[in-house]
């Protein structure tokens, strides 16, 4: 009788570990899940599954008149419309350009409303990457970010690995490196197993704003080498704007080997960056 009773408790306590333990391994997915069943019950999800998804359709999903500004639900189902769009993984892109252009005159049509701000910072945290990823991009106004919005960026990026929203990620926050908490994040990401991630990291690190940044040449002397030719050129004619003569022996190593005639073309844009060109910016 004592056996069975040390059975039954230590099953009873096996139970319990196991049930904890799935507890919390799963809450990370539990809360994607409920993320993405939020998303799917919002207003703005429910009037896009309102109506077919044509150009036709989203444009009879409005009924603001057009050149006024849209409500607050209908903007945020045009940026919903993006969820309906496939990635395109073997080019870091949507693969229907006609749904995507008709999305983006849509947005042209009308005037933004009252809340856009807020609402397109709300997005920052949508389950949906394709809303995620096109909020990401949209994010970086043309005089740059302050400390605040590149923390809300950086925020909403802790954790994320899927290359669509890193990659629009990193190109927010691609004119940045100087600015708390951008210049790790971005090194991080150019280790990343995705060429495109690593591309717009390159991007970010071998451009004139970056200049003087700690870590900056490492990055972009690891990059030079990169086994991706593309993401390669994008190193290789960017260090020319970084004001750096140490560069040259690495760009004269490419030019110098026939075997890189593919490459050539971009390092010597590196160097015409370098010699000629620089300070762009600046002149």
């Amino acid at each position: 009788l004592m056996k069975k009773m040390i059975f039954a408790m230590t099953m009873a306590l096996a139970l319990a570990g196991t049930t904890a333990c799935g507890s919390k391994g799963s809450s990370k997915e539990a809360a994607a899940e409920n993320g993405t069943e939020q998303a799917a019950d919002s207003p703005a999800m429910q009037l896009l599954n309102s109506v077919p998804f044509t150009a036709e359709g989203l444009k009879s999903m409005i009924k603001t008149a057009e050149g006024e500004p849209l409500t607050d639900v209908e903007y945020e189902a045009l940026w919903m419309a993006y969820s309906k769009l496939n990635i395109d993984e073997s080019k870091d892109a949507f693969d229907n350009n006609d749904m995507m252009r008709a999305i983006k005159d849509l947005f042209r049509a009308y005037k933004n409303p009252a809340n856009a701000s807020a609402i397109q910072e709300k997005l920052l945290d949508c389950p949906l990457p394709q809303v995620k990823g096109m909020a990401m991009s949209q994010f970086s106004p043309l005089f740059g970010l302050n400390q605040e919005s590149v923390n809300k960026l950086l925020k909403s990026l802790e954790g994320e690995t899927n290359p669509f929203v890193l990659s629009r990620g990193i190109r927010a926050v691609s004119n940045e490196l100087k600015k708390d908490g951008v210049a790790p994040f971005v090194y991080e990401q150019a280790k990343s197993a995705n060429k495109f991630v690593r591309k717009e990291a390159a991007i970010a690190i071998c451009n004139p704003w970056s200049e003087g940044v700690e870590g900056v040449k490492e990055a972009a002397l690891a990059l030079l080498n990169d086994a991706d030719d593309d993401v390669r050129k994008c190193a290789l004619s960017g260090v020319g704007r970084l004001n750096d003569d140490s560069y040259v022996e690495e760009l004269e190593k490419v030019l110098n080997d026939a075997s890189l005639s593919k490459l050539h073309g971009e390092a010597m844009r590196g160097l015409y960056y370098m010699w000629y060109d620089y300070p762009f910016h600046k002149s």
